[in-house]
């Protein structure tokens, strides 16, 4: 798991300055990549289709020089980097983590857990993509913050789920180092 998120002291946990927030969202994707892999949800034709591309621009690749060359070898490295949004990803690892994530998320919200993580996906891909972009007109909310917590939290549930440590235990270390006081 990545480290730079992490704060110098237990102190400054609740205090998210632009510069926490995009490695906490970096830190995710690298997570999320390195546990459930680049192309998880997709099928096994998908996965197939998009490695015969690959393959056939790597042949065209080895017959070309200069910045043909080079074209040809930004293509073949955007489709093999393409993947689902940001938000999908944080949707699917909310859901594959349900049973540990869930009263966390659903004591902010009204709603079912799946509608809430449909929104807050959503929010969270907006704001990914409005911080990656330096889009200086998107205002920070309070909700973001909370959604950036989910994310942070998320690290923690995701990487625990995968070395097999019970929900139950994972809930309660989430709810102590983010000082959630939820009753589980």
């Amino acid at each position: 798991m990545p480290f730079g998120h992490f704060c110098d002291s237990i102190e400054d946990m609740s205090y998210y300055p632009i510069s926490r927030i995009i490695m906490i969202l970096a830190a995710f994707e690298r997570e999320f990549r390195n546990i459930y892999g680049q192309d998880v949800r997709r099928s096994i034709d998908y996965k197939d289709i998009k490695n015969e591309i690959i393959e056939l621009l790597e042949k065209r690749i080895n017959q070309l020089k200069g910045k043909r060359k080079g074209y040809v070898q930004e293509f073949a490295r955007g489709i093999r980097n393409s993947d689902s949004s940001y938000g999908d990803n944080f949707k699917y690892a909310l859901d594959d983590c349900k049973g540990i994530m869930e009263p966390f998320i659903t004591r902010f919200f009204e709603g079912t857990y799946e509608e809430i993580i449909e929104d807050i996906s959503l929010s969270v891909n907006g704001l990914r993509n409005g911080i990656t972009h330096s889009r200086l007109d998107m205002e920070l909310e309070a909700r973001h913050l909370a959604y950036i917590k989910f994310v942070e939290e998320m690290l923690y549930a995701i990487r625990f789920k995968k070395i097999g440590i019970e929900d139950s235990i994972v809930q309660k270390s989430i709810n102590e180092l983010f000082r959630e006081n939820v009753a589980l």
